[in-house]
């Protein structure tokens, strides 16, 4: 069994970011360089809830986003670089450029990956 599905290829600020389903995790996670040519993004389609899709596409999109503009700051005793322990510092600039970015993004991939979720939810009855 496939464990992902691609949804398409979208545009986040200056870059293009594979986007794909998974159909064996809710989560999401992006790889900033996979294949050394653009970034992947993931998200999990398994959730009952539409919702909770959505919110991982908007955590993943613009934790991407505030990387790529450099707030991202880690811990100065943060010994295992983990994203997850990441400080963002951003002024309201930043922040305005980055729900811009988000928006293009979102308006683009969010019907295919609803298309996505729904065709996983209907093979499950």
């Amino acid at each position: 069994m496939q464990n992902e599905v691609f949804i398409g290829t979208y545009r986040i600020g200056f870059e293009n970011v594979d986007l794909f389903g998974q159909i064996t995790d809710n989560g999401g996670f992006f790889d900033l360089c996979p294949d050394k040519n653009k970034a992947h993004m993931k998200v999990g389609l398994t959730d009952e809830n539409w919702d909770a899709t959505v919110s991982i596409i908007l955590h993943e999109s613009m934790e991407f986003i505030l990387l790529r503009a450099n707030c991202a700051h880690a811990p100065i005793n943060d010994t295992c670089a983990s994203l997850s322990n990441r400080l963002f510092v951003l002024t309201h600039s930043q922040l305005d450029e980055a729900c811009d970015r988000q928006a293009g993004f979102i308006s683009d991939a969010l019907p295919a990956l609803e298309t996505a979720w729904k065709k996983y939810h209907k093979k499950k009855e």
